[in-house]
């Protein structure tokens, strides 16, 4: 993931990349890419443009997952995602009063140390929570694959998402260097389905406590 903040353009640009290594990911070969930049306004209303891209994965129910699993060499080609226009960026345009998109928010709350917010997403509002607290095991584990350094302690965050206008609540946890102006996570946990589970981490060397390099992610 990349952060990087333009401050005379009162601009965010974030970025996140991430791909399977099929060794540990069941033979699935997935690769992904989202970028956004964002522009807010002293008013609080701005315009965000991202685009996106991601390995075709069209399997909706475990069963298609499991014949997914079986097929030798599936798809070896990318196209873009669905969230994505057909072939070119989207821009959106924030409400006034700081409504922003999921990761312009995330960023938000990380700077913040926790908190809620609220994002737009597809048209429809959205609330988010973050709740954030020391793990010394995580901490250790980061050190020894060199992500973190000296004595960098390191956050584990705990998030949640439910649609305004009702619906299942959503659960994903990250974990964080502590100290960082721009906290980049380095591990990401989620479950998109039922039958899916994601665990992300930052691949080591890519300077995930700078907050400036950014980090590329393997599952």
């Amino acid at each position: 993931m990349v952060w990087r903040e333009f401050d005379a353009e009162g601009a965010r640009l974030l970025e996140f990349s991430g791909y399977s290594k099929p060794e540990r990911a069941a033979g699935l070969n997935r690769v992904g890419f989202l970028r956004e930049m964002a522009r807010m306004e002293p008013a609080g209303a701005g315009e965000c443009l991202y685009f996106g891209l991601m390995t075709a994965s069209p399997e909706e129910t475990a069963d298609e997952a499991r014949k997914a699993l079986r097929a030798a060499a599936k798809e070896s080609s990318t196209r873009r995602s669905k969230r994505a226009s057909a072939g070119a960026e989207k821009t959106v345009t924030a409400e006034a009063g700081g409504t922003q998109s999921f990761l312009q928010e995330l960023a938000n709350l990380l700077a913040r140390r926790g908190g809620e917010g609220r994002y737009l997403y597809n048209g429809r509002a959205y609330r988010i929570h973050l709740e954030r607290s020391a793990d010394g095991g995580a901490a250790k584990y980061f050190r020894e694959r060199g992500l973190v350094t000296g004595q960098t302690q390191v956050a584990r965050v705990s998030g949640r998402v439910r649609r305004e206008a009702g619906g299942r609540e959503s659960e994903f946890r990250l974990w964080v260097a502590e100290g960082t102006e721009r906290p980049l996570p380095l591990r990401i946990e989620y479950q998109p389905k039922p039958y899916l589970r994601l665990a992300f981490e930052a691949e080591a060397g890519t300077a995930p406590d700078t907050g400036r390099a950014g980090n590329v992610f393997a599952n």
